[in-house]
C-alpha cells in the first residue's frame, strides 16, 4: 500500500474544499460522503488558508515568511525637485533605513517591485 505524500494529502483536501465551493454543499455532507469527521475539512480549510497567506505556524522548523507592511507617507520639499533630476514627475519610496528610491511616474511596476525587494533586503 502506497503512503500519500504531504503534497498528495494537501491536494486531496484542496480538491474536496474546491468541490464544496463549486457545489455550494456543506463541508459536513462532503466529509460524511468520504467517511471522515466533519471537523477535518474545517481544519484543512483553515490550514490551507494559513499556508496561502504565508504563515508557517503549523510547519515545524521553518521561520515564518516576512509580512509586508505599509508605512506612513510624508511629502517633503527638499528644494530641488526629483522631477528636475529625473526629467519628469516621480514617486519616492523611503525605507525604514532612510534609503530613498526615486521612481519616474511612468514606471514599470514589475521592475519597481523587484527593485524594492532588492533594496529592502539590503536595508
Amino acid at each position: 500500500m502506497r503512503t500519500k505524500s504531504k503534497a498528495d494529502t494537501e491536494k486531496f483536501y484542496s480538491g474536496l474544499l474546491a468541490e464544496a465551493e463549486r457545489s455550494g454543499r456543506q463541508l459536513k455532507a462532503i466529509a460524511e460522503e468520504h467517511g471522515m469527521p466533519p471537523n477535518r475539512l474545517s481544519w484543512w480549510r483553515r490550514e490551507l488558508r494559513r499556508r496561502a497567506e504565508g504563515s508557517t505556524s503549523s510547519s515545524r522548523g521553518s521561520s515564518p515568511a516576512p509580512t509586508p507592511s505599509f508605512l506612513p507617507v510624508h511629502v517633503v520639499d527638499h528644494g530641488q525637485r526629483p522631477s528636475e533630476v529625473l526629467g519628469g514627475p516621480t514617486y519616492e519610496v523611503v525605507f525604514q533605513s532612510g534609503r530613498v528610491l526615486r521612481i519616474p511616474a511612468d514606471f514599470d511596476d514589475a521592475r519597481v517591485a523587484a527593485l524594492v525587494r532588492a533594496v529592502g533586503a539590503s536595508c
